[in-house]
């Protein structure tokens, strides 16, 4: 990752509540490395540039933080894929525990590499579906989210019995968020958190919705 690529996330991160360190920063580029180096064999993601995995990777993920509670310490990243949004939550935040979810055996294989590389703690992978997962596990999370891998509804039903007391599920959704909010049948209340993502402007929906 270019001189180039660390400035457009320290200035775009600017534009959120987000701080993102030098170190940080550091880390990231070592994560794109290897991103690099396995993304074919390991079909990891179609982010192929610099600036798009600086800007739709990196920076797409971040913005969840923006509605993580200062009380939140366990996360749980459902679909985890690469590490998007959750690796990438776990760099900037060293301080939470966080689970990765990814049921794919050469992705949770990437995960397990990157942790290593790294050098992170209180990191895990979970090579399962949240649909066994959620039947079995001695887990309870202040945290769940995804990145447009569930509808609503269906992430409400397989995410809600993992959800601690008082936590929250955190869904990133482009504009067809509205036409699945039609179609819910739930009587919990959903938040809609509209943001724009930095530098190329595009429309995040951020979807939330408590176990209160």
């Amino acid at each position: 990752m270019s001189k180039q690529l660390k400035s457009i996330i320290r200035e775009a991160a600017e534009e959120t509540p987000i701080e993102v360190s030098e170190e940080t920063l550091q880390l990231f580029e070592r994560y794109f490395n290897e991103i690099k180096r396995f993304s074919r064999a390991y079909s990891l993601t179609s982010l192929d540039t610099e600036e798009e995995f600086a800007i739709k990777g990196i920076l797409d993920s971040l913005l969840y933080l923006i509605f993580f509670p200062s009380s939140a310490e366990k996360v749980l990243d459902v679909g985890s894929g690469a590490g998007l949004p959750g690796l990438v939550i776990k760099i900037a935040r060293p301080d939470l525990k966080v689970h990765l979810m990814e049921p794919s055996r050469k992705k949770a294989a990437f995960l397990r590499h990157i942790i290593t590389k790294l050098h992170l703690r209180d990191v895990d992978v979970i090579e399962d579906t949240i649909e066994s997962y959620s039947k079995t596990s001695p887990e309870w999370y202040d945290i769940l989210l995804t990145r447009a891998l569930f509808s609503v509804g269906e992430f409400i039903k397989k995410g809600f019995p993992l959800l601690k007391e008082g936590g929250i599920l955190i869904m990133s959704k482009g504009p067809g968020y509205e036409r699945e909010l039609k179609r819910l049948k739930t009587d919990r209340p959903v938040e809609v958190h509209p943001v724009r993502l930095p530098v190329v402007g595009l429309q995040r929906y951020f979807l939330i919705v408590q176990n209160n």
